[in-house]
């Protein structure tokens, strides 16, 4: 009881720690740092624990002031909150976990990984999700500008992608329109808000299924002289 009393805090000192694996790897990484945490931690590791209640009890067993303990984990949520707003700079990848998992392969081509990360490779691979990107970069040890020039191109990448996926079924032709012919092209893009290869598309397929205008139209210039 002592001991209990010394060492461990009320449990609303640690309610804020719900937020799942990432969190709990973050803040791992920060106590681990400190120079009085590791043994505590390496004795809490012996224990039978994983996740949130191997993180806990580490925090139980750190042997040091309770007082200074509190005002450590004090100090740490304001950091972790301070370090979620930079989560802003992800926003793009959250809603589709495609992105996320093209992020993961992207890379693991293009980013030589050795000495970039401080933690684990199974700690956050395979990227497969929003939080595991998030853990990624979380650990890696790139600056504010590297992680948006890698983000922009990730993003290029994305882009190129679903530009290749849209010309499945699609050809490119190269032909002569008459001044008049593209100006009126042009009134129908603009009136209906649609490129000009998709008003074409949309007139070839109707004249296709009801064959209305172009019959009449050849009649008459094969009539002229």
């Amino acid at each position: 009881k002592q001991r209990e009393a010394e060492q461990f805090l009320p449990a609303k000192h640690l309610e804020w720690i719900n937020e799942g694996i990432r969190q709990i790897e973050w803040l791992n990484s920060r106590l681990k740092v400190h120079p009085t945490f590791s043994r505590s931690a390496q004795t809490a590791t012996r224990a039978v624990l994983t996740g949130k209640d191997l993180l806990i009890a580490s925090i139980d067993l750190w042997d040091i002031n309770i007082t200074n303990k509190s005002l450590f984990l004090n100090d740490l949520e304001s950091s972790w909150i301070e370090h979620k707003k930079g989560d802003k700079q992800f926003q793009w990848f959250e809603d589709e976990e495609q992105k996320c998992l093209l992020a993961g392969k992207w890379i693991n081509k293009n980013i030589q990984l050795d000495g970039i990360i401080s933690i684990q490779l199974s700690a956050y691979q395979p990227i497969e999700n929003y939080e595991n990107l998030l853990i990624f970069f979380d650990h890696s040890k790139l600056d504010h500008y590297q992680k948006i020039l890698y983000i922009d191109k990730i993003k290029k990448s994305w882009h190129q992608q679903k530009y290749r996926e849209n010309l499945v079924g699609k050809g490119q032709y190269n032909f002569i329109l008459s001044d008049k012919a593209i100006a009126r092209l042009d009134k129908l893009s603009d009136t209906y808000e649609f490129s000009r290869a998709k008003i074409l598309d949309i007139l070839l397929k109707m004249e296709s299924e009801q064959n209305r205008y172009l019959p009449e139209r050849i009649s008459l210039l094969k009539d002229e002289p």
